[in-house]
């Protein structure tokens, strides 16, 4: 992420008491220690790249492509696609990893207790090998990789910005995290490459342990302060995710391609495919947002105008309601 430089004032704060409190964190440190992994030894880089895309989810997509404003591209302009798109993500993986490193770094600053302060660095040391597991990935197969993308530079200079601990915590496990989980999972599924399928099944371990700890960071915090400073939470999350959606627009991936933005920007907003797919992203972040006690209507408000609250969703939006009104 070289030339991105963000300024933040951060206090650094120090714990006063050493004594271990909450026995889910040291349960989580104790997981994290069991569960490194080597990006040398522990994954099998031998493993011949697979560039050919097939199988049910590419059928169902290259019928979408054909109907779409692209279809005058061809089935080969889609072949291509499908190859960049997987180039792009990949970038985004590693560009996003650094950005969490740096922000979990910022936990290890700013939480108060010693116990989180040991969970944030544990994750600290997973995010760089994350980065070095992408980099790595990159540097050997992809020959013409993508700088991050305008949204994602844009999505860390929002969260990063801030010196609040919680907010930090709210884009890193609430928002970035659980995008990424959604988006592997995704990745399983119209990758062909299983190589990268490999490196993508041991982050995903990690940062679904990353995110229980953010949610167990920030459980009762919100619960705890004032309607300024809930409003104030609230305004950033809405932001956050404003930027991050954009993303999925793939603009970068139309622009290396050739294709004129708007058929591309028009193929990404409107394909039922790329909406369900969308939306079952950002279905996890409304369930973390719930679990924190911060999907307020307001953020739902938000969500459902960018068209973010699919199935998945609503359901977590109306158990909320339901909670909410006892009904």
């Amino acid at each position: 992420m070289s030339g991105l430089i963000i300024m933040a004032n951060t206090p650094v704060r120090l714990a006063a008491d050493y004594a271990r409190g909450n026995a889910s964190f040291g349960a989580l440190s104790t997981a994290a220690r069991q569960q490194q992994w080597d990006v040398a030894t522990d994954i099998d880089w031998t493993l011949d790249p697979d560039a050919s895309v097939r199988g049910p989810t590419a059928d169902a997509e290259l019928a979408a492509f054909k109907l779409s404003p692209l279809a005058r591209y061809g089935e080969a302009g889609w072949r291509l696609l499908g190859q960049e798109r997987q180039a792009w993500m990949v970038g985004e993986f590693q560009h996003g990893e650094q950005g969490a490193l740096i922000a979990a770094a910022r936990l290890v600053e700013t939480l108060p207790h010693i116990e989180t302060k040991a969970c944030a660095a544990s994750q600290a040391a997973d995010e760089a090998r994350h980065v070095d597991a992408f980099s790595r990935y990159i540097r050997e197969r992809i020959a013409d990789p993508y700088p991050p993308s305008q949204s994602m530079t844009s999505f860390l200079d929002h969260v990063l910005r801030h010196g609040d601990w919680d907010m930090t915590a709210l884009g890193l496990h609430v928002v970035l995290e659980p995008v990424a989980l959604a988006v592997f999972r995704l990745a399983k599924t119209i990758f062909p490459d299983e190589l990268i399928k490999q490196i993508i099944a041991l982050v995903a371990r990690d940062e679904a342990r990353h995110v229980a700890f953010g949610l167990l960071l920030l459980k009762d915090v919100y619960a705890e302060m004032s309607d300024a400073e809930r409003k104030a939470r609230q305004e950033f999350v809405i932001e956050a995710i404003h930027r991050m959606s954009r993303r999925f627009l793939l603009e970068d991936v139309w622009a290396r391609l050739g294709i004129r933005r708007s058929d591309g920007v028009a193929f990404a907003s409107t394909d039922a495919m790329m909406l369900a797919h969308r939306q079952a992203v950002f279905a996890r972040v409304a369930s973390n947002l719930s679990r924190v006690g911060l999907l307020t209507p307001s953020i739902r408000a938000e969500m459902e105008k960018l068209g973010l609250l699919g199935r998945a969703a609503q359901r977590v939006v109306l158990r909320q309601t339901v909670a909410e009104t006892g009904s």
